[in-house]
């Protein structure tokens, strides 16, 4: 009971703080704002990837490219549609090899 209470209290305060923080943070590192902004992006996928597989540290693009590879065909289109909304053909397949096939 006591982590629920914990995880809907950091629920309410990202609600609450994100947008200003994101903003006073955009402002603060301007110089160097698409790096960060990438950094905040890849740590929402890592949430969205968790929330919907139940998997840490690993971004849905590579889950979802590891789930075809181990046989799931109903993922391509999934894949299909990660990489036309990324433009890259092989994004799923990149992120794959970046997160998976790096480790040892």
């Amino acid at each position: 009971m006591k982590n629920t209470i914990l995880l809907i209290l950091a629920i309410f305060i990202t609600i609450v703080g994100f947008v200003p923080l994101l903003l006073i943070q955009s402002y603060r590192r301007f110089t160097d704002l698409d790096v960060f902004h990438l950094g905040v992006a890849v740590s929402l996928d890592h949430l969205w990837c968790k929330m919907i597989f139940g998997i840490d540290g690993h971004t849905v693009s590579a889950v979802i490219y590891k789930k075809i590879k181990e046989g799931d065909l109903s993922y391509e289109k999934y894949v299909k549609t990660v990489n036309w909304l990324f433009r890259d053909k092989s994004h799923c397949k990149s992120a794959y090899n970046f997160e998976y096939r790096s480790i040892k």
